[in-house]
């Protein structure tokens, strides 16, 4: 039996139950008993209640990772560093504050597309209208020297 690609309450509920919880769509998908990627883009484009209930479970997703960004930060992560001497390898334990800065810095990108009112860098919204689509460049004026 292969991926269910007919459109389902169930299956559509559990989909946006899990992106709610902030899994991302991709590990969703990668469930045997989850549709494959053109079903679910083809539902959103044919299924508007789909699209809104997915709507809203990325805004959950959102805020979601929101919480898991101010736990990383929050949280040490204890690991072992080596480094090659001379004389051998070295081995330290520390907090993995480089690991951690990556993961809290890809979430924050992610919010800010996601969620740009919310999470988006404030100068570049008021470039964009209310939807966050970037708004056409202002006109230069230049002033010719007399």
């Amino acid at each position: 039996m292969g991926r269910p690609s007919t459109y389902t309450d169930e299956i559509a509920a559990a989909i946006c139950e899990r992106l709610s919880a902030g899994e991302s769509l991709r590990s969703i998908l990668r469930d045997e008993a989850m549709p494959a990627w053109g079903s679910v883009w083809r539902w959103l484009r044919d299924k508007p209640e789909f699209a809104a209930q997915y709507a809203r479970a990325r805004e959950d997703q959102a805020r979601c990772i929101f919480e898991e960004v101010l736990e990383i930060a929050d949280t040490p992560m204890p690991g072992t560093i080596e480094t090659t001497k001379e004389w051998g390898v070295e081995v330290k334990t520390a907090d993995m504050i480089e690991h951690r800065r990556l993961q809290v810095d890809a979430r924050k990108w992610a919010l800010a597309r996601m969620l740009p009112k919310v999470y988006g860098d404030a100068h570049l919204l008021k470039h964009a209208d209310a939807d966050g689509n970037r708004l056409a460049a202002a006109i230069n004026l230049t002033i010719a020297d007399s």
